[in-house]
């Protein structure tokens, strides 16, 4: 299990948001970058920037010279709702102060953005958009024509089952068509070996006999743990902060 340990493992999340699915999965983020290197990345469905801004991390840490996009329109869907007024402009801050030498915040919906993308340019796909089995096979084949030899397709949500949830049915079929592995921790994340000129680890990765899986599963499960304790005790100590603030302002106004 050589190809699995990475020193980029040992890299902490600067963002993490209690509220997000992708926490298990950071671990993961930074391996696969580690794996891929990637020319160009583009994420489709960013939100709070969690996803994304693991990814931009170990592109940061590693030096790569990669380009990054992260692709919403920022006002939510039927899955997640409306978005707060202050998502963008809070992502867009802390993001720019960061990552903005390599990377750009695209506010616009997945089709404008994929006529902006030439064939054959994109070696890191995450989608995370809408999740019905309409929408997830409509962002795939919209940027299919956008990925190269080398490309990995991510996809979250694969092991839900609620609602009208349809990314775990789309990742049934697709995942015959092409070498894969699927998490099964943090609602599921699927990684699709779509080129066909892979590198070595991602080759390793989906060729892993079932005893592997488990360990590999088993492993990035594990390596999350902590990053979940760390995102409720942070929550917790925000809101005894933001209680604290909000009785001293009425002890002022009683005064």
């Amino acid at each position: 299990m050589q190809k699995l340990h990475r020193p980029i493992l040992t890299l902490y999340p600067e963002r993490l948001d209690i509220t997000s699915a992708w926490i298990g999965h950071i671990p993961f983020a930074y391996w696969v970058i580690d794996a891929v290197k990637p020319t160009s990345l583009v994420e489709l469905g960013t939100h709070g920037g969690v996803s994304y801004c693991a990814f931009c991390q170990a592109i940061k840490h590693l030096k790569l010279p990669t380009t990054a996009h992260a692709i919403d329109t920022w006002e939510g869907d039927s899955h997640t709702g409306d978005y707060p007024s202050d998502t963008y402009v809070e992502l867009k801050a802390y993001h720019d102060e960061r990552y903005s030498s390599f990377s750009d915040l695209v506010r616009t919906t997945f089709d404008n953005a994929a006529q902006k993308f030439a064939d054959g340019s994109i070696d890191l796909l995450h989608i995370d958009g809408l999740h019905t089995l309409d929408a997830v096979a409509h962002d795939f084949e919209t940027w299919l024509p956008k990925l190269n030899e080398n490309a990995v397709v991510l996809f979250h949500d694969i092991n839900v089952y609620e609602r009208d949830f349809g990314v775990q049915e789309f990742w049934r079929d697709v995942s015959q068509r092409y070498p894969s592995f699927a998490f099964e921790h943090g609602h599921g994340l699927g990684v699709l070996a779509v080129g066909k000129n892979q590198s070595k680890a991602i080759e390793w990765l989906t060729t892993l006999s079932p005893d592997q899986t488990r360990i590999v599963r088993d492993s990035f499960s594990r390596w999350a743990q902590p990053l979940h304790t760390h995102a409720r005790q942070s929550a917790e100590i925000e809101g005894l902060r933001s209680e604290l603030a909000r009785i001293d302002a009425l002890r002022h106004e009683a005064v």
